[in-house]
Formats: C-alpha cells, sequence, structure tokens
C-alpha cells in the first residue's frame, strides 16, 4: 500500500474572479494545451488565491509555516514540476517525497521560484534527479489530472488508504465567503493514521 499523495498542488487551485475575466488555474491551462477551447485568462487571480489562503493558514493554524512565500514566485506552469516529481517516484517513494517536501518548501518558505528551470534544476540535482523532458512532464501532469478526476481529488495533500479517503486530514477547512476558516482536527488526524498504520 502505498501513501503518495496524488500531485495535483497546483493543478487544482481554484479560481478567482480578476475583473471581468476568469483567472486560469494551472489545470485549465493544460486543458488548453491539450487542445479544449481556451479562453481569455489571467494569472493574477490565482496567485492572490493562493496568497489569501496562506494568510488564512498564518492567522488561524499556522504562524510560524509559509514565511518566505512571496507571490511573484508562484509558477506561472507546474507542468515541469509535477513531471519532476513523477521521475523523483519513478527512483522510491523517499526520493519523491524528499523531492516533493523541497519543492513545497523552496516556494512557500524559501520564496523561490520553482518554476524557474534553474531553480527547478538545483533541486532536481540535490536529489539525484534529472529535470523531466517536456513531453514526459506533460504526459505526467496529465496522467495525475486524469487519476484525480476519476477519484475525486479535491485538493492537496489528498490520501486514499484502503478505500478509505482523506483530504488534508489534520485540518478542518471551510470556505466561508472569500475566506477559508481552518481548524485542528484531531478525529479526522486519529482516523487517518489509524487506517495508515494497520
Amino acid at each position: 500500500m502505498s501513501l503518495r499523495p496524488l500531485q495535483l498542488e497546483a493543478i487544482r487551485r481554484r479560481a478567482r474572479p480578476c475583473g471581468s475575466r476568469p483567472c486560469a488555474s494551472p489545470g485549465a491551462r493544460l486543458a488548453a494545451r491539450a487542445g479544449q477551447r481556451p479562453s481569455a485568462r489571467c494569472r493574477c487571480g490565482r496567485v492572490d488565491a493562493v496568497a489569501d489562503e496562506i494568510d488564512d493558514l498564518r492567522a488561524q493554524v499556522a504562524d510560524d509555516l509559509f514565511a518566505g512565500f512571496e507571490a511573484s514566485a508562484f509558477p506561472e506552469s507546474t507542468i515541469a514540476i509535477i513531471g519532476t516529481a513523477t521521475l523523483a517516484y519513478e527512483r522510491g517513494i523517499d526520493i519523491g517525497e524528499a523531492f516533493s517536501l523541497a519543492i513545497r518548501d523552496a516556494l512557500f518558505e524559501q520564496g523561490q521560484a520553482i518554476g524557474r528551470p534553474d531553480v527547478l534544476a538545483a533541486i532536481a540535482a540535490d536529489h539525484g534527479v534529472t529535470v523531466a523532458d517536456d513531453a514526459t512532464a506533460r504526459t505526467a501532469a496529465e496522467a495525475d489530472l486524469a487519476e484525480g478526476k476519476t477519484r475525486g481529488v479535491v485538493g492537496s495533500p489528498y490520501f486514499i488508504v484502503d478505500g478509505h479517503e482523506f483530504f488534508c486530514p489534520t485540518l478542518d477547512i471551510q470556505r466561508r465567503g472569500e475566506h477559508l476558516h481552518i481548524a485542528i482536527d484531531h478525529n479526522a488526524f486519529s482516523g487517518f493514521i489509524e487506517h495508515a498504520l494497520v
């Protein structure tokens, strides 16, 4: 049994209106690149939505996390990152998890622009992985997106353990208007651990 969360961190980002145009989620961009009809999109609302969610997390449950996040460092696309994570997981669960955590730390704690090829390559090299070529990265992202849709994944981290689904099992997250209401969920976490350790 693998506890590897699906690599949908950025693909699932909800869009928020920016002016009169909807903002593109990476998944919407991927659909457009895959030949589906694109629509007018902008990046600013997606980054603002991520920044707002981080502000909510910091204010309510994790004031010591996301300290280095810089909206300007948020990647335009996560395709290369997802593809490289797939290659890391192919080398082993430990390497895949270490790479994924390093990517999250680089973006959210250190404010690094992980979408820049040189930054991604340095993080990958630290884990003995090469950056995925465009075709490999795109195939991996499309496969993860399709698998996530099939399984009903709603966000990240998302775990499926022996048929039981857990979205962010340490937190109870509810959207209330423009903001998230977040609380520690001890019962959900206990249930997750109980299923994961069986």
